[in-house]
């Protein structure tokens, strides 16, 4: 379980402009103990 009520959370596509973006901005706001990145290798 993780401690202090902050929540895991995945972003897929996180090498892209949109999903960068979300990473980027979950990120700055520390809210979340672990965040997970996918991407679509070509």
């Amino acid at each position: 379980m993780l401690s202090d009520n902050k929540k895991l959370i995945a972003v897929i596509g996180a090498t892209g402009q949109q999903g960068g973006g979300v990473l980027r901005a979950l990120q700055a706001r520390g809210q979340f103990n672990s965040l997970r990145k996918s991407s679509r290798q070509i």
